[in-house]
């Protein structure tokens, strides 16, 4: 292998970008690429993103990618089998790394296919993160917080500066050394405290005294295709981690699976798979939805599971192709005033079974 590495430096938001040259095959195809890490503006802990970018080998056949991440303290080398990253419509390849952001790492990859593993590329540098600016907030309105040298940095706002004491029974919050204080108000009733914010939970008036704040809103933990988030009008949201991201669907029978807007997408598979369901969002009432995927047969069932209230009622299901499955369902205007999400199940006569998770959302 041959080549060299172009460093631009790095910061929270920068970029290390080097190229990868004649990184051969053992089956003698060439590869080039470049790996590109780059760091979100939210830090999550004291992890941080390195999203991996390269450029798939024109005319080869490869199987699969693995990404050698070692630990320059304690040398120990993670040998990462991230399956086979299609490109994006840009003809880049992405794949992401959760790293602790306190230590540095030397990463590099490898290719492999039926005739075996290509050498390893020449190798980047990703080095800890002295400061990061996301984790140095004190949650105080009244300082200003940021990173020098020494580590994270707060100092007191100006008297008199504005700010949100985060009390919705208060109005003309001002900072005073560096405390955030507003006048208390009376109130007469829950809606005189409404802050108009469904994060917050929902605030009530204590006996017509004063503003008790909610409860916020618990939206859940992410998912490996999925971040939760929150709406001031809208409440709890998913926000779908990017198309491609690798996964693991939890079925033995599949293999590079990857996220599809926000689900976990089942790769290679061998029998009975479910691929799609359209539409794949329906209201209460009477709907007719197509299944598609392969290893279709007679006397299949359908079924939806892992949802929330009354799951759909199947009122007829058509086999029309070994590909193709349409149904009729009923659904119920019972239930949480939100969006739901349903696992569709379809079970074979011989005890097969394929599941494709959260593929109809039930809107209110």
């Amino acid at each position: 292998m041959t080549g060299a590495m172009e460093d631009t430096g790095i910061s929270k938001r920068g970029v290390i970008r080097c190229r990868i040259t004649h990184l051969v095959l053992i089956s003698s195809l060439l590869l080039v690429a470049s790996l590109t890490p780059t760091f979100p503006g939210e830090a999550r802990a004291l992890d941080r993103d390195a999203v991996l970018e390269f450029l798939p080998p024109d005319g080869s056949e490869v199987d699969g990618y693995r990404v050698h991440v070692m630990d320059e303290a304690t040398q120990v080398v993670d040998a990462l089998d991230i399956g086979f990253v299609p490109a994006d419509t840009d003809g880049v390849a992405r794949t992401v790394l959760v790293l602790d952001a306190a230590s540095s790492y030397r990463v590099n990859m490898t290719a492999y296919n039926a005739a075996g593993e290509s050498v390893p590329s020449n190798q980047i540098r990703i080095p800890a993160e002295t400061c990061d600016p996301s984790l140095c907030d004190d949650g105080n309105p009244c300082t200003a917080d940021s990173c020098d040298t020494a580590g994270c940095l707060s100092l007191p706002l100006p008297d008199g500066s504005v700010c949100d004491d985060g009390y919705v029974d208060t109005v003309d919050d001002q900072c005073t050394a560096g405390v955030c204080e507003g006048i208390v108000l009376a109130c007469t009733g829950d809606v005189d405290c409404d802050d108009g914010d469904a994060c917050n939970g929902v605030e009530s008036c204590d006996g017509g005294r004063v503003c008790l704040v909610g409860v916020p809103l618990d939206c859940g933990a992410p998912t490996q295709c999925s971040e939760p988030a929150c709406d001031a009008l809208r409440g709890c949201l998913d926000v779908a981690r990017p198309d491609g991201t690798p996964c693991d669907d939890g079925r033995a029978d599949t293999s590079g699976d990857r996220c599809l807007s926000g689900v976990c997408q089942p790769g290679d598979v061998g029998g009975l798979a479910i691929q799609s369901v359209l539409p794949d969002a329906v209201s209460p009432g009477r709907h007719a939805i197509e299944i598609r995927g392969t290893g279709f047969g007679v006397g299949m069932a359908l079924s939806f599971e892992s949802g929330r209230g009354p799951s759909p009622r199947v009122v007829s299901l058509r086999l029309v192709s070994a590909t193709t499955l349409e149904a009729r369902i009923d659904v119920s205007s019972k239930g949480p005033k939100r969006d739901r999400f349903w696992d569709v199940v379809l079970t074979a006569p011989d005890g097969a079974e394929a599941s494709f998770p959260r593929a109809l959302r039930v809107m209110p």
